[in-house]
């Protein structure tokens, strides 16, 4: 029993070390660039190039709730070592949402990305 207890104390020391190092050094944002395409489904998803010259899919905040589900979904595959594309935090600026009048459904600032891995 006092070893599930030391186990159960070292679990919660190392979440707490890991939660105060992600808070200490937020994940940078990604610059997008150019918009490529988009879908018609309910979070309505971009195919976007950005500044880093990487493919991400991106969904913005019209998508809602969404957009935590595949941060964490991603996450999880990584960790399981599945084939999904790596999770990103993807800035949409003005201006681009300027230029392609086809995206002004997209809201200026950071949104959720997932790289684009290929057919």
């Amino acid at each position: 029993m006092c070893d599930q207890s030391q186990t159960d104390r070292e679990t919660r020391k190392n979440w707490q070390a890991a939660l105060e190092t992600a808070i200490a050094f937020p994940e940078e944002p990604i610059l997008s660039i150019t918009f490529r395409r988009s879908w018609n489904s309910s979070a309505r998803p971009v195919w976007v190039r950005c500044i880093d010259k990487n493919e991400y899919i991106i969904k913005g905040q019209q998508a809602g709730r969404q957009i935590i589900n595949d941060q964490i979904i991603a996450r999880l595959g990584i960790a399981m070592g599945a084939p999904v594309g790596q999770p990103q935090l993807i800035e949409i600026s003005q201006e681009l949402i300027d230029i392609e009048p086809d995206f002004s459904y997209l809201t200026a600032g950071i949104a959720h990305g997932t790289m684009y891995i290929g057919e």
